[in-house]
């Protein structure tokens, strides 16, 4: 009686670590581009779905974003998280500085980017400087939709992390945050 129940206790013991390894990571589960570069993250309260994301240098990447929440949200992409007032509210490095021919469509959807300056077709920005604020985020109410289209280089090789900081950085704060990595 006592080895069946030792046997069952490291059964019991042995599932519950496969289950906290596949909850921490064990596996990758970072979503890639597909074979047309596109990668599609949904918006809600209070997630990304896929919330982790892998690109690889070189590759030209199409995200599109969905809101499909009830809220407004916003998408950044970069690292050491900003507070202003206590509340996070943007990146110190921002994935996108110096990104040139980055492509978003509709245009109204991208701000935090004062420099701009746009092609014929009013979806291309070059020349982002420096001094852009909190740096580039795509907003979207509920229900809509955008496109960021650009090319992943070797200045952006690591670890990011995607997030919204609406409502003073609430969002954020309740979990909408994912990775962003760039392998070489």
């Amino acid at each position: 009686m006592l080895k069946r129940e030792t046997e069952w206790r490291i059964g019991l013991i042995a599932v519950a670590v496969a289950l906290v390894a596949t909850a921490c990571g064990g596996g990758d589960s970072a979503v890639t581009p597909d074979e047309d570069g596109v990668i599609i993250i949904e918006m809600s309260e209070f997630a990304f779905s896929p919330g982790d994301i892998k690109v690889k240098v070189g590759d030209t990447v199409t995200i599109k974003l969905n809101n499909v929440g009830d809220k407004e949200h916003e998408w950044m992409i970069g690292r050491e998280v900003e507070s202003e007032e206590g509340f996070p509210n943007g990146f110190h490095v921002n994935f996108f500085d110096d990104m040139m021919g980055l492509e978003v469509m509709p245009m109204n959807a991208a701000m935090g980017m004062p420099d701009m300056e746009m092609d014929g077709d009013d979806s291309t920005m070059e020349g982002m400087d420096d001094d852009m604020g909190h740096g580039f985020m795509v907003m979207r109410m509920p229900g809509e939709a955008a496109t960021i289209t650009f090319t992943v280089t070797e200045d952006q090789i690591g670890e990011w992390e995607m997030a919204c900081f609406e409502e003073d950085g609430a969002h954020y704060d309740d979990g909408m945050r994912g990775t962003f990595i760039v392998e070489g």
